[in-house]
């Protein structure tokens, strides 16, 4: 994994977690470039959806006013029976198409953390 995109994973992780308190994380009101606070209300629930209920493969839109796009489990997951999944965030707005792949883990409580 590239330092981009580690990068990019935890600022998508820390704007959930201000988001949505103990849920998924995802925080701020930018989170890379052309996803906007706007976007992390349609977000952050998809976020949940795929790490708890999805199998890897499976995938789920996600649209707000100003973007949409879709987020991809990649591997992992609950439904996999896995403390860990990674998933891919796509973002489409006007002409641009962006694609981020971060990395989420199961802290004791349960809860979804971003992990390195």
């Amino acid at each position: 994994m590239n330092v981009r995109t580690n990068a990019v994973g935890l600022l998508v992780a820390a704007l959930c977690a201000a988001h949505v308190g103990a849920a998924a994380q995802i925080v701020g009101r930018t989170l890379i470039k052309g996803v906007a606070g706007v976007d992390l209300t349609a977000i952050t629930p998809v976020v949940q959806s795929v790490l708890n209920s999805d199998v890897p493969g499976a995938s789920r839109p996600w649209q707000s006013a100003s973007a949409n796009g879709e987020m991809r489990l990649l591997s992992g997951g609950a439904a996999a029976g896995a403390k860990c999944g990674r998933v891919k965030l796509t973002v489409d707005r006007a002409a641009k198409h962006s694609a981020y792949s971060f990395r989420y883990c199961r802290d004791a409580a349960g809860v979804w953390r971003t992990a390195g």
